[in-house]
Protein backbone atom coordinates (compact mmCIF):
# COMPACT_ATOMS: atom_id res chain seq x y z
CA UNK A 1 0.00 0.00 0.00
CA UNK A 2 1.32 3.15 -0.57
CA UNK A 3 1.30 6.41 0.34
CA UNK A 4 2.72 9.62 -0.63
CA UNK A 5 2.52 13.41 1.57
CA UNK A 6 2.88 16.52 -0.91
CA UNK A 7 6.09 18.12 0.20
CA UNK A 8 6.83 21.15 -1.13
CA UNK A 9 5.67 20.21 -4.53
CA UNK A 10 2.07 19.16 -3.56
CA UNK A 11 2.24 22.73 -2.05
CA UNK A 12 3.02 23.77 -5.59
CA UNK A 13 -0.15 22.52 -6.24
CA UNK A 14 -2.04 23.54 -3.57
CA UNK A 15 -1.03 27.50 -4.35
CA UNK A 16 -2.04 26.91 -8.17
CA UNK A 17 -5.69 25.80 -7.20
CA UNK A 18 -5.95 28.46 -4.79
CA UNK A 19 -4.75 30.96 -7.25
CA UNK A 20 -8.14 29.62 -9.30
CA UNK A 21 -10.72 29.38 -6.44
CA UNK A 22 -10.29 33.27 -5.35
CA UNK A 23 -11.44 34.24 -7.91
CA UNK A 24 -14.16 31.71 -9.67
CA UNK A 25 -17.45 32.74 -10.87
CA UNK A 26 -20.56 30.22 -11.58
CA UNK A 27 -21.70 30.10 -14.80
CA UNK A 28 -25.94 30.13 -14.77
CA UNK A 29 -28.49 30.36 -12.58
CA UNK A 30 -29.41 28.40 -10.31
CA UNK A 31 -32.88 26.59 -10.92
CA UNK A 32 -34.49 23.92 -7.83
CA UNK A 33 -36.31 22.12 -10.34
CA UNK A 34 -33.07 20.99 -11.89
CA UNK A 35 -31.89 19.29 -8.79
CA UNK A 36 -34.67 16.88 -8.44
CA UNK A 37 -33.71 13.79 -8.52
CA UNK A 38 -34.59 11.19 -11.55
CA UNK A 39 -36.76 8.38 -11.26
CA UNK A 40 -33.90 6.29 -12.16
CA UNK A 41 -32.26 7.37 -9.23
CA UNK A 42 -35.20 7.16 -6.87
CA UNK A 43 -34.96 3.55 -7.43
CA UNK A 44 -31.35 2.71 -8.05
CA UNK A 45 -29.49 1.11 -4.94
CA UNK A 46 -26.02 2.62 -3.61
CA UNK A 47 -23.15 0.40 -4.92
CA UNK A 48 -21.56 -1.66 -1.49
CA UNK A 49 -18.27 -0.34 0.02
CA UNK A 50 -17.25 -3.20 0.77
CA UNK A 51 -17.97 -5.39 -2.31
CA UNK A 52 -15.23 -8.18 -3.43
CA UNK A 53 -15.97 -7.05 -6.60
CA UNK A 54 -13.57 -4.34 -7.72
CA UNK A 55 -16.27 -3.26 -10.09
CA UNK A 56 -18.73 -2.35 -7.73
CA UNK A 57 -16.26 -0.99 -5.38
CA UNK A 58 -14.39 1.56 -8.04
CA UNK A 59 -18.23 2.57 -8.82
CA UNK A 60 -19.28 3.18 -4.99
CA UNK A 61 -15.47 5.20 -4.75
CA UNK A 62 -16.17 6.95 -8.16
CA UNK A 63 -20.27 8.07 -7.16
CA UNK A 64 -20.47 8.24 -3.30
CA UNK A 65 -17.42 8.75 -2.14
CA UNK A 66 -14.95 11.16 -4.16
CA UNK A 67 -18.50 12.45 -5.78
CA UNK A 68 -17.10 12.88 -9.14
CA UNK A 69 -20.16 13.00 -10.54
CA UNK A 70 -20.60 16.96 -8.87
CA UNK A 71 -17.90 17.96 -11.88
CA UNK A 72 -17.99 14.73 -14.07
CA UNK A 73 -21.91 14.17 -14.56
CA UNK A 74 -23.06 15.05 -17.76
CA UNK A 75 -23.83 18.22 -18.17
CA UNK A 76 -26.50 19.35 -20.96
CA UNK A 77 -27.32 23.22 -20.13
CA UNK A 78 -31.51 23.45 -19.42
CA UNK A 79 -31.28 19.83 -18.30
CA UNK A 80 -31.53 18.54 -14.77
CA UNK A 81 -28.63 18.74 -12.85
CA UNK A 82 -26.12 15.56 -13.01
CA UNK A 83 -25.58 15.40 -9.01
CA UNK A 84 -28.85 15.29 -8.36
CA UNK A 85 -28.58 11.69 -9.57
CA UNK A 86 -25.64 10.46 -8.25
CA UNK A 87 -25.94 7.18 -8.49
CA UNK A 88 -27.37 6.81 -12.70
CA UNK A 89 -26.46 10.20 -14.46
CA UNK A 90 -23.74 9.88 -16.85
CA UNK A 91 -20.03 10.91 -16.80
CA UNK A 92 -19.49 12.19 -20.08
CA UNK A 93 -18.29 15.46 -18.35
CA UNK A 94 -19.18 19.07 -20.07
CA UNK A 95 -19.26 21.60 -17.00
CA UNK A 96 -18.13 24.61 -17.60
CA UNK A 97 -15.35 26.32 -14.56
CA UNK A 98 -15.00 29.85 -15.62
CA UNK A 99 -12.11 31.81 -14.03
CA UNK A 100 -12.24 35.83 -14.80
CA UNK A 101 -9.14 36.82 -16.85
CA UNK A 102 -7.30 33.13 -15.95
CA UNK A 103 -8.75 30.39 -17.71
CA UNK A 104 -12.17 28.88 -19.01
CA UNK A 105 -12.14 24.86 -18.96
CA UNK A 106 -15.06 21.97 -19.15
CA UNK A 107 -14.77 18.97 -17.15
CA UNK A 108 -13.52 15.71 -18.97
CA UNK A 109 -15.54 13.13 -20.47
CA UNK A 110 -14.56 10.24 -18.10
CA UNK A 111 -16.18 8.05 -20.58
CA UNK A 112 -13.83 8.34 -23.32
CA UNK A 113 -10.59 6.46 -21.78
CA UNK A 114 -10.49 3.68 -23.62
CA UNK A 115 -7.67 4.16 -25.25
CA UNK A 116 -5.67 5.06 -22.13
CA UNK A 117 -3.58 2.99 -20.17
CA UNK A 118 -4.43 1.93 -16.47
CA UNK A 119 -0.91 3.98 -15.52
CA UNK A 120 -1.86 6.84 -17.21
CA UNK A 121 -5.29 7.12 -15.53
CA UNK A 122 -3.33 6.56 -12.10
CA UNK A 123 -1.14 9.97 -13.30
CA UNK A 124 -4.03 12.31 -14.51
CA UNK A 125 -6.03 11.31 -10.79
CA UNK A 126 -3.08 11.69 -8.79
CA UNK A 127 -0.85 14.11 -10.68
CA UNK A 128 -3.10 16.29 -13.20
CA UNK A 129 -0.80 15.05 -15.97
CA UNK A 130 -2.48 14.04 -19.67
CA UNK A 131 -1.15 11.09 -21.43
CA UNK A 132 0.50 13.60 -23.87
CA UNK A 133 1.77 15.07 -20.58
CA UNK A 134 0.02 18.03 -21.03
CA UNK A 135 -1.75 18.78 -17.43
CA UNK A 136 -4.82 18.88 -16.04
CA UNK A 137 -6.43 22.29 -14.56
CA UNK A 138 -6.10 23.10 -11.12
CA UNK A 139 -9.24 23.16 -10.77
CA UNK A 140 -9.10 18.89 -10.89
CA UNK A 141 -8.45 17.80 -7.33
CA UNK A 142 -5.66 15.65 -7.70
CA UNK A 143 -3.28 16.79 -5.15
CA UNK A 144 -5.65 15.65 -2.45
CA UNK A 145 -6.09 12.25 -4.59
CA UNK A 146 -2.54 12.04 -4.93
CA UNK A 147 -2.54 9.94 -1.23
CA UNK A 148 -5.00 7.43 -2.39
CA UNK A 149 -4.31 3.57 -1.84
CA UNK A 150 -3.33 1.85 -4.47
CA UNK A 151 -6.46 -0.70 -4.14
CA UNK A 152 -8.64 2.34 -4.38
CA UNK A 153 -6.85 3.41 -7.61
CA UNK A 154 -7.09 0.08 -9.06
CA UNK A 155 -10.86 -0.24 -8.10
CA UNK A 156 -11.93 3.24 -9.38
CA UNK A 157 -9.98 2.16 -12.42
CA UNK A 158 -12.04 -0.98 -13.04
CA UNK A 159 -15.01 0.87 -13.04
CA UNK A 160 -14.27 3.43 -15.28
CA UNK A 161 -13.11 0.83 -17.71
CA UNK A 162 -17.00 -0.50 -17.69
CA UNK A 163 -18.44 2.94 -18.59
CA UNK A 164 -19.93 2.81 -22.15
CA UNK A 165 -18.30 5.79 -24.09
CA UNK A 166 -20.19 8.42 -25.07
CA UNK A 167 -19.94 11.44 -27.79
CA UNK A 168 -19.69 14.77 -25.90
CA UNK A 169 -18.80 17.94 -27.71
CA UNK A 170 -16.42 19.41 -25.08
CA UNK A 171 -14.97 22.27 -25.85
CA UNK A 172 -11.18 22.92 -25.05
CA UNK A 173 -9.54 24.65 -22.66
CA UNK A 174 -9.07 28.60 -22.88
CA UNK A 175 -6.42 30.04 -21.05
CA UNK A 176 -5.81 34.35 -21.05
CA UNK A 177 -2.89 34.79 -19.98
CA UNK A 178 0.51 33.72 -21.38
CA UNK A 179 2.26 31.68 -18.51
CA UNK A 180 -0.93 29.45 -18.71
CA UNK A 181 -1.21 25.97 -20.76
CA UNK A 182 -1.92 22.41 -20.82
CA UNK A 183 1.83 22.47 -21.91
CA UNK A 184 3.14 25.01 -19.05
CA UNK A 185 0.59 22.86 -16.67
CA UNK A 186 2.49 19.48 -17.59
CA UNK A 187 5.76 20.55 -16.78
CA UNK A 188 4.74 21.43 -13.11
CA UNK A 189 2.95 18.82 -12.51
CA UNK A 190 5.75 16.42 -14.08
CA UNK A 191 8.05 18.08 -11.04
CA UNK A 192 5.39 17.27 -8.61
CA UNK A 193 4.92 13.57 -9.38
CA UNK A 194 9.04 13.20 -9.45
CA UNK A 195 9.83 15.14 -5.83
CA UNK A 196 6.26 13.19 -4.17
CA UNK A 197 7.83 9.79 -5.65
CA UNK A 198 11.04 10.15 -3.60
CA UNK A 199 8.50 10.75 -0.31
CA UNK A 200 6.86 7.31 1.19
CA UNK A 201 4.21 8.01 4.37
CA UNK A 202 3.90 5.14 6.45
CA UNK A 203 0.51 3.10 6.13
CA UNK A 204 -2.59 4.47 8.42
CA UNK A 205 -4.27 2.69 10.88
CA UNK A 206 -7.68 2.43 9.48
CA UNK A 207 -9.35 0.79 12.19
CA UNK A 208 -8.64 4.18 13.66
CA UNK A 209 -11.94 6.37 13.12
CA UNK A 210 -9.38 10.06 12.87
CA UNK A 211 -7.38 8.11 10.86
CA UNK A 212 -9.69 7.10 8.36
CA UNK A 213 -11.58 10.28 8.39
CA UNK A 214 -8.46 12.11 7.99
CA UNK A 215 -7.80 10.01 4.41
CA UNK A 216 -11.65 10.42 3.58
CA UNK A 217 -11.12 13.74 4.89
CA UNK A 218 -8.82 13.91 0.94
CA UNK A 219 -10.56 11.23 -1.13
CA UNK A 220 -14.03 12.86 -0.47
CA UNK A 221 -12.62 16.22 -1.23
CA UNK A 222 -13.27 17.80 1.83
CA UNK A 223 -10.26 19.43 1.63
CA UNK A 224 -10.79 20.81 -1.57
CA UNK A 225 -13.58 23.50 -0.17
CA UNK A 226 -12.39 23.19 3.46
CA UNK A 227 -9.01 23.55 3.64
CA UNK A 228 -6.41 26.35 2.80
CA UNK A 229 -2.50 27.01 1.99
CA UNK A 230 -1.27 28.47 5.14
CA UNK A 231 -4.53 27.61 8.03
CA UNK A 232 -5.70 24.77 7.51
CA UNK A 233 -9.07 24.18 7.76
CA UNK A 234 -10.13 28.35 7.54
CA UNK A 235 -12.68 29.23 5.12
CA UNK A 236 -11.82 30.16 1.55
CA UNK A 237 -13.67 31.14 -1.59
CA UNK A 238 -13.98 28.44 -4.01
CA UNK A 239 -15.27 27.70 -7.11
CA UNK A 240 -18.11 25.94 -7.45
CA UNK A 241 -18.74 26.20 -11.04
CA UNK A 242 -22.20 25.84 -9.41
CA UNK A 243 -25.45 28.02 -10.12
CA UNK A 244 -24.88 29.17 -6.62
CA UNK A 245 -21.47 31.34 -7.60
CA UNK A 246 -19.06 31.53 -5.39
CA UNK A 247 -19.24 30.65 -1.74
CA UNK A 248 -16.55 30.22 1.50
CA UNK A 249 -16.18 27.09 2.25
CA UNK A 250 -17.01 26.95 6.49
CA UNK A 251 -13.76 25.84 8.88
CA UNK A 252 -14.00 23.19 10.05
CA UNK A 253 -12.05 23.90 13.42
CA UNK A 254 -14.05 23.95 17.12
CA UNK A 255 -14.38 27.69 16.88
CA UNK A 256 -16.80 27.23 13.92
CA UNK A 257 -18.48 23.80 14.69
CA UNK A 258 -17.75 23.19 17.84
CA UNK A 259 -21.80 24.12 18.70
CA UNK A 260 -22.70 21.08 16.66
CA UNK A 261 -23.32 17.67 18.06
CA UNK A 262 -21.61 14.78 16.77
CA UNK A 263 -25.37 13.76 14.86
CA UNK A 264 -25.38 17.51 13.71
CA UNK A 265 -22.10 16.98 12.15
CA UNK A 266 -23.09 13.75 10.28
CA UNK A 267 -26.39 15.31 9.09
CA UNK A 268 -24.81 18.37 7.30
CA UNK A 269 -22.84 15.67 5.73
CA UNK A 270 -25.67 13.38 4.39
CA UNK A 271 -28.01 15.74 3.79
CA UNK A 272 -26.52 19.49 3.73
CA UNK A 273 -28.60 21.32 6.79
CA UNK A 274 -26.79 22.82 8.91
CA UNK A 275 -27.65 23.08 12.41
CA UNK A 276 -29.48 26.45 12.27
CA UNK A 277 -31.86 24.90 9.66
CA UNK A 278 -29.81 26.76 6.89
CA UNK A 279 -28.51 24.97 3.74
CA UNK A 280 -24.99 24.17 3.04
CA UNK A 281 -24.47 25.52 -0.40
CA UNK A 282 -22.29 23.61 -2.71
CA UNK A 283 -21.60 20.60 0.04
CA UNK A 284 -21.82 17.04 -2.18
CA UNK A 285 -24.06 16.01 0.05
CA UNK A 286 -26.01 14.32 -2.61
CA UNK A 287 -23.63 11.46 -2.78
CA UNK A 288 -22.45 11.28 0.59
CA UNK A 289 -25.91 10.83 1.55
CA UNK A 290 -24.88 6.80 0.29
CA UNK A 291 -21.87 6.49 2.55
CA UNK A 292 -21.94 3.80 5.15
CA UNK A 293 -22.42 5.42 8.63
CA UNK A 294 -18.94 4.56 9.61
CA UNK A 295 -17.74 6.59 7.31
CA UNK A 296 -19.87 9.18 8.31
CA UNK A 297 -18.93 8.87 12.12
CA UNK A 298 -15.12 8.78 10.58
CA UNK A 299 -14.90 12.28 9.51
CA UNK A 300 -16.76 13.08 12.56
CA UNK A 301 -14.32 11.95 14.63
CA UNK A 302 -11.23 13.32 12.26
CA UNK A 303 -13.41 16.79 12.48
CA UNK A 304 -13.50 16.51 16.91
CA UNK A 305 -9.85 15.94 16.93
CA UNK A 306 -9.10 19.27 14.92
CA UNK A 307 -7.08 21.70 17.12
CA UNK A 308 -9.00 23.99 19.30
CA UNK A 309 -7.40 27.16 17.96
CA UNK A 310 -9.06 30.28 15.61
CA UNK A 311 -7.57 31.92 12.76
CA UNK A 312 -5.49 35.19 13.21
CA UNK A 313 -7.80 37.73 12.10
CA UNK A 314 -7.03 38.65 8.39
CA UNK A 315 -8.45 40.24 5.06
CA UNK A 316 -10.46 38.06 2.72
CA UNK A 317 -9.22 37.88 -0.59
CA UNK A 318 -11.54 40.20 -2.46
CA UNK A 319 -14.16 38.41 -4.43
CA UNK A 320 -15.10 39.02 -8.15
CA UNK A 321 -16.24 42.55 -8.41
CA UNK A 322 -13.96 43.87 -5.67
CA UNK A 323 -15.78 43.16 -3.03
CA UNK A 324 -14.19 41.65 0.34
CA UNK A 325 -15.37 37.45 0.90
CA UNK A 326 -17.93 37.37 3.63
CA UNK A 327 -17.02 35.24 6.88
CA UNK A 328 -16.81 31.66 6.92
CA UNK A 329 -20.21 29.28 5.65
CA UNK A 330 -21.71 32.53 3.39
CA UNK A 331 -22.07 32.84 0.13
CA UNK A 332 -19.92 35.33 -1.63
CA UNK A 333 -21.35 38.70 -2.96
CA UNK A 334 -23.20 37.78 -5.70
CA UNK A 335 -21.49 38.60 -8.82
CA UNK A 336 -21.30 38.33 -12.57
CA UNK A 337 -19.06 35.99 -14.76
CA UNK A 338 -16.06 37.62 -16.04
CA UNK A 339 -16.54 40.57 -13.88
Amino acid sequence: MRFTRMGFAGIFVCAALLAAVFIAAAQEEFDPALMTPTDAERAATAPNPASDDPVERGEYLTRVQMACVGCHGTYIEGEPYAEASPLTSGLAGGRPFAIPDLMTVYASNLTRLGDWTDDQIEDAIRYGLRPDGTGLAPIMGFSLYATMTDQDMSDIIAYLRTLEPVEMDIPEPEFFVPFLSREALGQGWAAMKDAMAAIQMPAMDFSDPAQRGGYLANQASCMHCHGQLNEMFVAAPYPQGLPWGDLVGASLLPFNVGDYTEEELAAVITTGIKNDGGMALGMPWFSYQHMPSEDVQALVAWIRQLPDVKPKDRVMPAAPGGEPAPPSGEPAPETTPGS
